[in-house]
């Protein structure tokens, strides 16, 4: 009697198979059903209006400060004072408070820019989550994939917490606040 040692003879073409299937599973399969499963709960678009409310609640609020200029504080004055004060040197004052409200426009613009453009990456950052996890749970996701989805692991069974997680891993995270991964 001999024992067979060749996998690709008989009964090892079964194993080469399983093995062909598995990997078909993990690297092929698994992902896009992960990827519909996910579109189908819509859970990206629910993800991408909690990122820009967070971000717009993260958002220090700013105080208004009123817009004094010249005009309005020599108003006050009277013209003959306010005459006075411009020939006294109040014009190099009045110079220098323009170029101070210049500048706090400027910044407000700036902040409102890098707002938009943190918003505009919300979906970048919910796609990463769904990357993350196919990536990290590739194994758990293939074999949910390959046992034709009877086979339900934790991950899958808690794909919206797994996701959430994923969302603020450090990964994720960056894509909003710098403006993608380094």
């Amino acid at each position: 009697m001999s024992i067979e040692t060749n996998l690709f003879n008989s009964g090892g073409g079964i194993v080469v198979a399983g093995l062909i299937y598995a990997g078909v599973s993990m690297y092929g399969t698994g992902p896009v059903i992960l990827e519909r499963m996910v579109h189908k709960s819509g859970w990206i678009e629910q993800c991408e209006r909690s990122v820009k409310s967070d971000i717009q609640t993260s958002r220090p609020q700013a105080v208004p400060t009123p817009q004094i200029g010249c005009d309005d504080v020599f108003g006050l004055m009277g013209p003959d004072m306010g005459h006075l004060v411009k020939s006294m040197g109040g014009a190099a004052a009045c110079q220098m408070l323009d170029a101070k409200n210049a500048a706090n426009r400027q910044l407000e613009q700036w902040k409102e820019k890098r707002l938009a453009a943190a918003t505009s990456r919300a979906r970048s950052r919910c796609d990463c989550a769904v990357s993350y996890v196919g990536e990290t749970k590739r194994g758990s996701v293939g074999l949910f994939a390959g046992s034709a989805r009877l086979i339900r692991p934790t991950v899958i069974r808690n794909l919206d917490g797994a996701l959430q997680s994923a969302l603020n891993t450090p990964e994720c995270v960056a894509i909003t606040k710098s403006g993608g991964a380094s």
